[in-house]
């Protein structure tokens, strides 16, 4: 009797795969705005706000609405990458390249377009513009995804 694979074995290494490798989504800690301030501190305290300082300024959570916008699409998307490697179309690593480039996509959407509290007229008038999130764009480059 002959033992004959037809590929089983590399589906099964590359949906084994899915539980070792992790996906990022992350704010580049090595971006800065000029004047050298880290672009994922100041991330953090868009995300969460801060009334620590002299002026408080409220939460922009664009992470955390990302996600709580596009659970299911990300779900979707995942499940349907895991069904290609289980086909024998596509490996684990480039399920997470997928999902992973489509996460980011959403994040940076999110800091356009999202909807967030009103910036102050100072604030307005500093920037020139009335769109939280957005001045340089630096912010938005900064999304980026790892596979570990």
């Amino acid at each position: 009797m002959q033992d004959i694979d037809n590929g089983y074995k590399k589906i099964k290494e590359e949906l084994d795969k899915l539980d070792k490798l992790k996906l990022i989504i992350y704010i580049d800690d090595k971006a800065t705005y000029p004047g050298g301030i880290k672009v994922d501190f100041i991330a953090m305290l868009m995300e969460y706000g801060n009334e620590n300082f002299d002026v408080a300024f409220p939460a922009r959570p664009f992470f955390r609405s990302t996600f709580d916008a596009h659970y299911d699409d990300i779900s979707n998307l995942m499940e349907k990458c895991i069904d290609k490697i289980a086909d024998g179309k596509m490996t684990a690593h480039k399920a997470f390249e997928t999902v992973g480039k489509d996460v980011v996509k959403k994040v940076r959407e999110m800091i356009l377009n999202g909807t967030y509290a009103a910036l102050a007229e100072s604030t307005v008038k500093a920037k020139g513009s009335d769109k939280p999130l957005y001045d340089t764009g630096t912010l938005v480059r900064s999304v980026k995804y790892k596979i570990e």
